[in-house]
């Protein structure tokens, strides 16, 4: 063991040196460390060398340098700095190992490295998509929805500046809006300072007042100042149409020989809807309502869901009539026809030879007509009927004016339908208004509805008043009904005489006056309310425009049309269904129409389109007419002018009625039509079957068809038997 503070020797041979403390080779040794100079820490920054036991080494100054420490956090780092730093690589493939080539400076391998990033960033691709918040339709001016710009690179789904800056990195990056309005050809710059546009320009806010009609919105992602993505959409505000609708657009005045007497009324309400929902507010102006002469109009319930017109006549009306009713509903004017018709009682033909005196013939009485109503469908007792509407109806007639409580003299009938099978779930449909049942009402009368009958008014009486309103309980003034004359007056008493002989022939009477002919005139238009005849054409189109008249020829004034929607407007797109078998190929069938005055052997004037004595028709798949008359079936419409005959039997009518009117809207609903036959004025009895006791049978027919669709008294139809318009004739045969 030697001891000593210095020692100096050529060479010294030592195999276990504990030299602590002291300087060897100018490399200071410690317990822990052995390092250069004055640097004894891997933090010293003085050019040198420093290792210790826990592993840490430093080599090097401040600027040049190479550390393995612990940081304050107890964490290994390694830092290298250097103004300059080279890699080699040697091997048995290098001609002078001990002298490797010289390797690549670090910067430049690092630019290398960033160069084929670069490169694979322009292979990697980029697109760019606009999602909206609410789709692409504003409908009825909704609430605003919001466009968000989404660009993707790669799988990478970027939807903020700040992400796409750190995608591209030192590119100089932006996203640019435009837009292109409706009948503009180009698109127009949206300035990024515009409100609309977010603050990183990924979003933009849209509202019905920046559309008129559609627009077309385009964002683009700029990359170094060129188009790298971009996408557009387009945006529609569509609004649902208006359909305004009366509540009755016909009318028929009960009147004597000379027509219908002044004093009488009938009423109507008007609403309107857009697309499915019932406007809360519709405006008639009375001075604006056109009469016909020998009718007056007073509006109640305006400004109101329903508005009331009431007409009544102010001198006697002796022919059909009509008066138009200007409705308007949220600034936009309909105009609806109201057709007024009179029922004369025929002229007192000249008075016949007296006859030989017959015998004593019965005395006269008068008819009444009986209703009840029951809950069962065959009641047997008068507890099981009553005044009240109820599911069953009961009705008879006699000469007897009080109502009879025995069951079995009234025929019944349901009066409220059967419920149906439970369909398929449909589509959850936006909340409805409230619905209310309507029910018929009705009273007798005396004096023409100016006071009720006794048992206020459930008496039979001359006349007849109907209401129908939504409350259960009937209305308790005259004036809430419709009254019509359903009695004449008693007539004198006849001459009593003897039974005779058959007299002869009286002589001829006078030939009545000459029928009229009505026609019905349809016209289409591309436009709602048509102002002007060139805005109206024979050639279907989006909106339907008819009237009726004793004119053969079509007038040109929109006006005199009632004008429909024939098209519907384009919907939102409904969610995908589920794939449904394939189809035959779909056709559209067209109706074409020609006349003819030689049997259809030639067309008349103006290619057939001039009204003739023969009608020819025509359904096929081709829009445009035949020009060949064999093409069309063709029926005389106008017969020649017969002898005139002798005096007729009691004249034999037929009505129909509708249980739900005869429009149906938004292709839904039924309506149960029902046939009525009267004879000289009275109503006869039709069973179920259609038998109308020795008159005969009643059958159905639609359209053109000669085979009848069915023998019944009534038939029900549903909207998805019509296709806009049908034609159903009931015929006694």
């Amino acid at each position: 063991m030697i001891q000593a503070k210095s020692i100096t020797a050529t060479k010294i041979d030592v195999k276990d040196l504990v030299a602590f403390g002291a300087t060897i080779g100018g490399f200071h040794i410690t317990e822990d460390s052995l390092y250069s100079g004055v640097k004894n820490s891997a933090d010293n920054t003085t050019r040198g060398i420093y290792m210790d036991t826990k592993g840490q080494l430093a080599i090097g100054d401040k600027a040049n340098y190479l550390k393995y420490y612990k940081d304050q956090n107890g964490e290994y780092q390694l830092a290298i700095s250097a103004k300059s730093i080279s890699f080699g690589v040697s091997g048995s493939s290098d001609p002078d190992p001990e002298e490797p080539e010289e390797g690549n400076n670090l910067v430049d391998v690092i630019n290398g490295i960033q160069n084929d990033i670069n490169k694979v960033r322009q292979e990697v691709t980029t697109s760019l998509s606009i999602e909206s918040s609410r789709g692409n339709i504003f409908k009825n001016d909704s609430q605003a929805m919001v466009l968000t710009a989404v660009i993707y690179h790669g799988t990478e789904r970027i939807t903020s500046i700040t992400r796409l800056k750190t995608v591209f990195g030192s590119s100089t990056v932006s996203v640019r809006w435009s837009m292109q309005k409706f009948n503009e050809t180009s698109f127009t710059v949206i300035s990024a300072n515009d409100s609309r546009i977010g603050s990183d320009g990924f979003t933009f806010s849209l509202t019905p007042d920046d559309i008129e009609n559609k627009v077309t919105l385009k964002c683009e992602f700029i990359l170094n100042s060129l188009i790298k993505a971009s996408d557009q959409i387009t945006v529609i505000d569509v609004t649902d149409a208006y359909s305004v609708v009366l509540t009755s657009e016909t009318y028929t005045f009960i009147g004597g020989t000379s027509g219908a007497e002044a004093g009488q009324t009938c009423s109507t309400e008007a609403a309107a809807y857009c697309g499915q929902n019932q406007c809360s507010k519709v405006s008639v102006n009375r001075s604006a309502i056109v009469c016909p002469a020998g009718i007056s109009a007073t509006v109640t319930n305006n400004n109101t869901s329903l508005a009331k017109i009431t007409f009544k006549t102010t001198a006697i009306i002796s022919s059909a009539c009509e008066a138009t009713i200007p409705i308007v509903v949220d600034g936009m004017t309909f105009y609806k026809k109201f057709s007024f018709a009179v029922a004369k009682a025929g002229a007192t033909g000249p008075k016949g030879d007296q006859g030989v005196a017959g015998k004593d013939g019965k005395d006269g009485a008068t008819t009444y007509f009986h209703v009840k109503y029951s809950a069962v469908s065959n009641p047997t007792s008068s507890s099981q009927i009553g005044e009240t509407p109820n599911t069953y109806i009961g009705t008879y007639v006699d000469f007897i004016s009080e109502d009879s409580n025995d069951p079995k003299k009234y025929k019944w009938y349901r009066f409220q339908g059967l419920q149906g099978k439970q369909g398929e779930k449909g589509i959850p449909g936006e909340n409805g208004a409230n619905g209310e049942t309507s029910y018929l009402h009705i009273k007798y009368s005396d004096d023409g509805g100016k006071t009720f009958t006794s048992k206020n008014g459930e008496t039979m009486g001359a006349y007849i008043g109907t209401c129908a309103d939504f409350e259960v309980d009937d209305p308790t003034t005259v004036k809430s009904y419709s009254w019509a004359r359903i009695r004449g007056d008693q007539g004198p008493q006849g001459l009593q005489g003897v039974q005779g002989e058959q007299g002869k022939q009286g002589i001829q009477g006078e030939p009545g006056k000459d029928g009229k002919t009505t026609y019905f005139h349809i016209k289409y238009s591309s436009v709602a309310n048509p102002t002007a005849s060139s805005q109206m054409s024979e050639i279907a189109d989006t909106y339907i425009g008819t009237y009726a008249d004793f004119t053969e020829a079509d007038s040109t004034d929109p006006k005199k049309y009632t004008w429909h929607r024939l098209e519907g407007i384009q919907g939102e797109q409904g969610k995908q269904g589920i794939q449904g078998s394939t189809g035959a190929d779909g056709k559209t069938s067209y109706l074409h129409i020609k006349y003819s005055n030689d049997a259809g052997k030639t067309f008349t004037g103006n290619e057939g389109e001039d009204s003739g004595e023969y009608i020819g028709t025509c359904v096929d798949f081709n829009k445009n007419d035949p020009t060949t008359v064999t093409a069309y079936k063709w029926s005389k419409m106008k017969g020649e002018v017969g002898a005139t005959g002798a005096a007729g039997k009691d004249g034999i009518v037929i009505s129909i009625t509708g249980s739900n009117g005869f429009t149906f809207k938004n292709s839904r609903g039924s309506t149960a039509l029902t046939a009525h036959v009267f004879k000289g004025g009275v109503e006869q009895d039709i069973t179920d079957g259609g038998i109308c006791g020795s008159l005969g049978t009643i059958r159905w027919y639609v359209g053109t068809s000669t085979t009848a669709k069915a023998t019944a008294r009534s038939i029900t139809i549903t909207a998805d038997d019509i296709t806009n318009i049908g034609s159903y004739i009931c015929q006694l045969e």
